[in-house]
């Protein structure tokens, strides 16, 4: 059988769980092409696919599903007898969405078995199955796996994908993981949602064999992409010091908790002597009420503590922040961007990280608990998410305004240039008397980054959300 593996938007890395399906589907026989949309350039995903069998959609985000919903419709309206499956975090999400008949399976977490279970009853019998009973599971197959090897060159080049940017100099960036899961459940997030508070570990077998692919390809930077890279930090460990002894000069970047990095501050040291350029950690916010609902397990006191030792041994974080929920306040929005400063986090922080509104997707742990689903809508103008109004109307002006204002920005202003303005909009807005900080600190700061901007639990920008036949290249980068 000839498969079309999509990849829609996967935040400007190479899309590992597309590769590692493509490479399964091949071991099984079948002829398997992988189409990254978002590095396509202007191919047409929809032209890919005359002369498949089946189409296999990664949805590993809310982003990704958006496009996926104008790409199905599309695709059954010119091919109305393709059989479809989404597979990914966000797939079982779609499971109340008005999807077309062809739509045979949605599946969420370790997705290789299912996925090769429903080509496997294609075969046996044809298209004309598409339009039968459709298949929604959630495996949570938890045994150490060694994945099909990876095939990268299915895909273009990593110099179509997001970079290291140190000092003004691009690094090519290659995107593995460790661990799959998460041990946490943080409310906001999709990984609890399907993975329940369990890690599935990748061998480290694998991940070396995957990251040789990588720097033949040209890599002198890993980013990987776990969850939490801390979640088995004795496996991660063994990684990285494998690694560095056949690579010494590769850098590496990783996503870890701020309780993570007190917890196992003894690690620092060694991770920075390993070639760590810089750490993820999910600050969210700096109101401990907000981060009390979103079950992050940190208050705004341990924020400042992980920055401080990570700094005393090299490393500096790369916060992600969520500032606008239902609970935040004007005080706390102020308050947060005032965190940002006094901890010299400027340079640190994607503007694009002040914008994000929190996004409640089907099967959010929020909608748990009665009182706080009470404050969440189904969204007409949205069938994947669940809508919300801030209690102070501004917050909500706010955040457009922002956003509105932001691509201008960029263009034309600094990071600290670009933080003063929204800082200086922010107390304007809210009613709040700015101060006048000195920025003479963030003048000649350079702090490691990828050349994308990282966000995941967020409503995404309207410049997302574009049927994927009119989407040019690039838009989705902010």
């Amino acid at each position: 059988m000839k498969v079309l593996v999509a990849s829609l938007y996967e935040l400007g890395h190479q899309p590992l769980s597309s590769l590692a399906l493509a490479g399964a589907l091949a071991s099984a026989g079948h002829e398997t092409e992988v189409f990254d949309y978002d590095r396509a350039g202007s191919g047409d995903v929809l032209s890919s696919l005359q002369g498949h069998d089946a189409l296999v959609i990664s949805v590993p985000m809310h982003t990704a599903s958006a496009i996926a919903l104008g790409l199905i419709q599309s695709a059954y309206a010119q091919h109305p007898e393709l059989p479809v499956a989404l597979f990914g975090l966000y797939a079982v999400n779609l499971a109340e969405a008005d999807l077309p008949p062809t739509v045979g399976l949605l599946a969420s977490g370790e997705t290789i078995s299912d996925i090769l279970d429903w080509i496997d009853g294609l075969c046996r019998t044809g298209a004309e199955s598409a339009g039968g009973p459709r298949s929604v599971t959630r495996n949570r197959e938890m045994r150490a796996l060694e994945p099909p090897a990876l095939d990268r060159s299915l895909l273009p080049p990593l110099s179509a994908y997001a970079k290291l940017s140190v000092g003004g100099v691009e690094r090519l960036t290659g995107y593995t993981e460790a661990t799959r899961g998460c041990m946490h459940s943080c409310s906001h997030c999709p990984v609890p949602t399907v993975y329940q508070g369990r890690i599935r570990i990748n061998k480290p077998e694998w991940v070396l064999a995957d990251i040789d692919q990588l720097v033949s390809m040209g890599a002198a930077h890993i980013t990987f992409g776990d969850p939490d890279f801390f979640n088995a930090p004795p496996h991660s460990m063994r990684i990285l010091k494998a690694m560095h002894a056949t690579y010494p000069d590769l850098t590496f970047d990783a996503t870890i908790k701020v309780e993570h990095l007190l917890e196992h501050s003894h690690l620092l040291p060694e991770l920075a002597e390993l070639g760590c350029a810089f750490i993820v950690s999910a600050f969210e916010h700096t109101s401990d009420e907000v981060l009390e609902r979103l079950r992050k397990g940190h208050t705004r006191s341990q924020m400042a503590e992980a920055v401080r030792v990570c700094r005393a041994v090299g490393i500096e974080l790369r916060p992600s922040l969520l500032p606008f929920t239902p609970w935040t306040t004007p005080a706390d929005l102020v308050g947060l961007f005032e965190f940002v400063q006094d901890q010299e986090l400027i340079s640190n922080v994607d503007p694009i990280q002040f914008t994000i509104r929190l996004l409640v997707p089907a099967g959010s742990l929020l909608l748990e608990d009665p009182q706080t689903r009470a404050l969440f809508a189904r969204s007409h103008e949205d069938a994947l998410s669940y809508s919300w109004k801030s209690p102070w109307q501004e917050l909500d002006g706010l955040q457009r305004a922002l956003a509105d204002h932001l691509p201008g920005w960029l263009e034309s202003l600094e990071t600290w240039e670009i933080f003063d303005q929204m800082y200086r909009l922010t107390c304007s807005r809210l009613g709040f008397v700015a101060k006048d900080f000195d920025y003479s600190a963030e003048l000649d700061r350079s702090v490691p980054k990828l050349t994308e901007s990282w966000f995941c639990c967020a409503e995404p920008a309207e410049t997302m959300i574009i049927a994927p036949v009119q989407l040019p290249r690039r838009a989705v980068a902010l």
